[in-house]
């Protein structure tokens, strides 16, 4: 593998961007980049985008891990580019299903039936399409169940949609604690990067406790019936797949391969 070549390709000032946070003044800024990165060369070549493969189709890959005493479970399939114009009513969503310690799937897997420390979601929105994707780890013996309770959980809130208590709670949580992530000069740079990686609108922190409040239950709901597709959902464990594979045999979740 050509690791030079391959860093030549992909790092360079060409789509960069230099985010300054702190006692530091616009000129002096200007003067600390042209001498830390004034010699920076462009990259040999612009590197295209990649699209996102196309897995229309539930499965299940098992890796093997003998004797292993617990499973990591990832279960997702491909969600949404960062500027998606449901950006913000993915998150009202997200929190609701597994974005919280409240959320519908902490409260299932870790307080209803105690199969885990903690399970979360996340859509990891990108330039391009990011994925939807369930986090957790459990033991053994109850992998099969916990895998069939974050399929019922998904399915429910993709067919049933939301409560407006759920959706009113989500907002209000995210408008609340917005500013928090706004705190230190690290927490400031890393929210400015956002708006240069992703293309963002300048007042994009501006507006963005209005916007979350504005998310309606409808869209809530609009959003669940189409960024939530059971039928497509991928499960990989990684554990011991000769225990693992027979608690799978009844749930519907498509072919089963061993990795």
């Amino acid at each position: 593998f050509d690791c030079r070549g391959f860093a030549r390709k992909r790092y360079g000032p060409r789509d960069g961007g230099l985010i300054l946070v702190g006692d530091v003044e616009p000129r002096e800024a200007g003067s600390l980049a042209q001498e830390c990165f004034g010699d920076w060369a462009a990259q040999d070549e612009e590197e295209p985008a990649r699209g996102v493969p196309a897995r229309d189709h539930a499965g299940v890959l098992l890796v093997h891990r003998p004797g292993a005493v617990q499973s990591e479970i990832r279960i997702g399939h491909a969600g949404i580019c960062r500027t998606d114009e449901q950006y913000f009513t993915i998150q009202v969503l997200n929190l609701i299903l597994g974005g919280s310690f409240t959320s519908r799937l902490n409260l299932n897997l870790r307080e209803r039936n105690g199969y885990t420390y903690g399970i979360r979601s996340r859509f990891l929105a990108r330039r391009s399409r990011g994925p939807f994707l369930v986090s957790t780890a459990v033991e053994t013996g109850v992998t099969g169940s916990a895998v069939a309770e974050i399929h019922r959980e998904i399915s429910a809130l993709a067919s049933e949609g939301p409560s407006d208590a759920e959706v009113e709670s989500a907002r209000s949580y995210l408008s609340g604690v917005f500013p928090l992530k706004l705190e230190t000069t690290g927490q400031i740079a890393s929210q400015a990067a956002d708006l240069i990686v992703y293309d963002l609108e300048r007042d994009y922190y501006h507006t963005y406790r209005d916007r979350i409040r504005a998310v309606s239950v409808e869209d809530v709901v609009r959003a669940a019936q189409t960024l939530l597709r059971p039928a497509e959902l991928r499960t990989v464990i990684v554990g011991d797949a000769d225990a693992v594979e027979v608690q799978l045999e009844d749930q519907s979740l498509g072919p089963v391969e061993r990795g």
